[in-house]
């Protein structure tokens, strides 16, 4: 029996129809990370006098013991000298903690082979420090924060998971003193590391190793994956080349992967799915912001963020909101360059 040309006619979207899963789920983001060392430009240049520094890190709660006397926070580029021209002060609060908050649940239990209700202690910690840095010559303070520890130093989930509320108990009595202890030189420690993050990022042209992200698709089935790997390819490439010859032929390999991701987006509206645009624009981004072309840098962002859908993966959808304030970071940093 001969097809009907209706029928015919209809073969190209039952085609489409069926494979379009095949498709869109060859189009999963994926993201690979590139390094380059470069010496990052203050937010706020010192004045050419200030040459040297003095820190002073005062945490009252242990003032004699040995172990935090060494502590300071360094300025890049400035020599370790009293009294210094430019004081920097890090001056701790109270060590606090919150009463333990039992967490229960039903969780599998190794030894019975079932299902089990579970407790742990969830007990939250902080200890801020006043970051204070100041101009000695002018007697202007040219900075006063407070710094917090991260989340990774703040919370304690302990006995996860216990079968007994007592025995819970009384292994958190136990080692309750041990658990702040540690819990108070995590937080000094990383409120030290960004209180030197903080004032370094301000005030001081620092060597820092940077880590961009580059989007590309996750399977070889989607469109486009080998341009994207070329891509992706080319700026490491010149990433490498940045680290090590500042000012060398970088620029050229960015411009090629530059041209890639262009080409990608101007392929018919048919083979672009929304996570294909959100990636070559967020690359084109990402890598204006390196090459400091602002505008530009700001107008991809924009197209990378129109691309976004509730399917976007949450992690993905944050590193695109992220770029505007990525971009006019790095706009500060190169005021003369539009």
């Amino acid at each position: 029996m001969k097809p009907s040309p209706s029928f015919l006619r209809m073969i190209p979207v039952i085609l489409l129809f069926l494979l379009s899963p095949i498709v869109l789920s060859a189009q999963k983001i994926s993201s690979l990370t590139v390094k380059v060392k470069y010496v990052r430009p203050p937010l706020s240049p010192l004045p050419e006098r200030i040459r040297t520094y003095r820190s002073e890190v005062n945490i009252p709660q242990v003032k004699d013991d040995p172990t935090y006397q060494h502590l300071r926070v360094p300025v890049a580029g400035l020599e370790n000298a009293s009294p210094g021209d430019l004081i920097v002060e890090l001056n701790f609060r109270d060590f606090v903690m919150t009463d333990p908050q039992r967490i229960e649940d039903q969780v599998y239990h190794v030894n019975t082979a079932s299902k089990e209700t579970g407790y742990y202690y969830r007990i939250e910690y902080n200890f801020p420090a006043e970051l204070v840095v100041t101009d000695r010559q002018e007697h202007a303070v040219l900075l006063n924060t407070v710094v917090y520890p991260d989340s990774a130093a703040r919370f304690v989930q302990f006995g996860k998971w216990t079968f007994s509320e007592e025995e819970l108990a009384n292994k958190y009595s136990g080692e309750a003193d041990a658990i702040s202890r540690k819990v108070f030189d995590a937080c000094v420690k990383s409120v030290v590391r960004q209180a030197k993050e903080e004032v370094n990022s301000r005030f001081a042209w620092t060597p820092v190793v940077y880590r961009q992200k580059i989007l590309v698709p996750k399977s070889k089935k989607s469109p486009f994956y080998n341009e994207f790997r070329r891509a992706a390819a080319k700026v490491e490439k010149a990433f490498e080349v940045e680290s090590y010859e500042p000012g060398g032929s970088s620029d050229k390999l960015l411009q090629e992967a530059w041209e890639i991701w262009e080409g990608i987006l101007s392929a018919p509206s048919q083979r672009l799915t929304p996570s294909l645009r959100l990636m070559a624009a967020y690359d084109l981004a990402a890598i204006a912001r390196w090459m400091n072309r602002f505008d530009e840098a700001e107008r991809w962002a924009q197209r990378a963020a129109e691309a976004v859908t509730p399917k976007t993966p949450a992690r993905y959808r944050t590193i695109v909101m992220e770029l505007p304030g990525e971009i006019n970071d790095r706009r500060q940093r190169y005021p003369g360059v539009l």
